[in-house]
């Protein structure tokens, strides 16, 4: 189980608009990583995962996306969880991530 705050309380008052974070998880260039059991509070419209931004670059690239996996989770005053670069799956098994159990988000264009 883990906890991971963005802003103290009493600096959410103090400081509405400031953006604290980037984002909170930035997922691995690999398959079956698992998040689980944690609790996300105050990251307001900032998002909590992004799949791997650096899959893009030649250096770092590997083929193909990466699923990640996800149960028993919870926002407090975080309403922005996911940001889709472009290879990420990520699978919201029990509906904590998305809303909806056993489901998938991931890019869509012409190409998906």
């Amino acid at each position: 189980d883990s906890v991971f705050v963005g802003i103290l309380p009493q600096n959410e008052a103090a400081f509405p608009d400031l953006k604290w974070k980037s984002l909170s998880v930035e997922m691995p260039q690999d398959e079956q990583f698992i998040v689980r059991d944690s609790v996300w509070i105050n990251y307001r419209k900032v998002p909590i995962f992004m799949d791997c931004a650096a899959c893009w670059s030649p250096a770092k690239w590997r083929g193909g996306a990466f699923t990640y996996r996800f149960s028993g989770l919870d926002f407090v005053n975080s309403s922005k969880r996911i940001f889709v670069h472009k290879k990420g799956i990520f699978w919201d098994q029990d509906g904590t991530l998305t809303g909806t159990p056993n489901s998938y988000t991931t890019w869509a264009d012409k190409h998906s």
